[in-house]
């Protein structure tokens, strides 16, 4: 199975995008982390640290924070 990612487009619009690569591991707690952390950076771009759902901290429909982006 691929990894996917939903992605914002300029408008509101969304879009899915998979690519095929190894699996990534929960950056807290080893497991299969399906999530990236959506927490926006400085300059642009997001935090992207790999998460699993169980470790994430979902703040909107298709939006996930890692444990030091919770607010």
């Amino acid at each position: 199975m691929s990894p996917c990612n939903h992605v914002k487009l300029p408008g509101g619009s969304t879009a899915i995008v998979c690519t095929r690569t190894k699996s990534r591991k929960c950056h807290y707690c080893g497991a299969k982390a399906n999530l990236l952390c959506d927490w926006p950076m400085p300059g642009g771009g997001t935090c992207d640290l790999p998460i699993c759902p169980q470790c994430s901290y979902p703040s909107g429909p298709f939006t996930d924070f890692c444990k030091v982006h919770t607010t």
